[in-house]
């Protein structure tokens, strides 16, 4: 084996977001998700910092008040806290999904 006096892979930041962080002990979640073809997610909020990593396919995301935006493969989102949000899978392909949050280890994932 050559050794190399860098990094072996390449790092490219996807996203950046300040957090707001509620105070007390914290975990970090990361759930993998997939939205089957065709489907809408139901309307929900999230009471601590989510993030989305489209890995495959690509999601309408509906929040309250806002336009409807599109997120495809490759692309990250924050999500707003306590805003009544959902993602709309329109193709005929299952969309998979990488969630990131950050919360107080007894904090819910979702409120419907």
């Amino acid at each position: 084996m050559t050794e190399i006096d860098r990094p072996a892979s390449e790092l490219n930041q996807i996203l950046a977001h300040p957090l707001e962080l509620p105070e007390g002990a914290l975990e970090a979640r990361v759930v993998h998700a997939t939205i089957e073809p065709r489907t809408t997610a139901a309307w929900h909020t999230h009471p601590t910092p989510v993030y989305l990593y489209i890995s495959k396919g690509t999601l309408m995301m509906e929040v309250e008040g806002q336009e409807r935006r599109q997120v495809a493969a490759g692309e990250a989102i924050a999500e707003p806290l306590n805003s009544p949000m959902r993602v709309i899978n329109e193709s005929d392909e299952t969309v998979e999904i990488i969630v990131f949050q950050i919360s107080p280890p007894k904090s819910q994932f979702l409120k419907q």
